[in-house]
């Protein structure tokens, strides 16, 4: 048998999804899209400090072509929603430059990996996927936007989790 060393550890974990060709694979596996990368970027930092907290990603990835920004968090902390919502969220906002240019010119995907065991019992799914899309009078989803949050939780792998999904956040790794 093979031991293998659990993701828990933060040097695994980037040492393992820091591999272009398997970050892409597991980008793929999770979100759909195929990524053309270079290089990941381990503990990166924007240049200059948005908002009040200097935040530091596990994983980063830009994908010029496409116009792709993901992210990939191994997180243990209890207040990790707000945390990666606002990951999440700096990572659109530092695209705005000035007043005269709202407009977001890469699409930001955030995944986020709770490979520690849940300490809260309210999360009983194994993906949970938040966009922000807009519902109109008549009940139809009105997508503008196709920014994307996602929380994992491989310890909790079920039989209705997408099997794509199931490839790409394989147990055994997580253990």
């Amino acid at each position: 048998m093979v031991r293998v060393v659990p993701l828990r550890y933060d040097t695994a974990f980037k040492k393992a999804f820091g591999q272009p060709e398997i970050f892409c694979q597991f980008v793929h596996d999770v979100l759909g899209i195929d990524l053309h990368i270079e290089k990941v970027n381990r503990g990166y930092k924007y240049l200059k400090l948005v908002g009040q907290v200097d935040i530091e990603y596990d994983l980063f990835a830009e994908d010029e072509e496409a116009r792709i920004v993901v992210e990939i968090q191994h997180v243990k902390e209890r207040d990790f929603y707000d945390r990666f919502l606002y990951y999440h969220l700096i990572s659109m906002i530092e695209q705005v430059k000035n007043s005269r240019s709202y407009k977001l010119e890469k699409s930001v995907y955030t995944v986020v990996v709770l490979t520690s065991p849940a300490r809260d019992r309210g999360i009983d799914y194994s993906v949970a996927v938040g966009d922000i899309s807009f519902v109109n009078e008549f009940q139809r989803k009105v997508e503008v936007y196709p920014h994307q949050l996602v929380f994992l939780v491989p310890r909790l792998v079920n039989d209705e989790t997408p099997e794509a999904i199931k490839a790409g956040v394989d147990c055994r790794l997580v253990g």
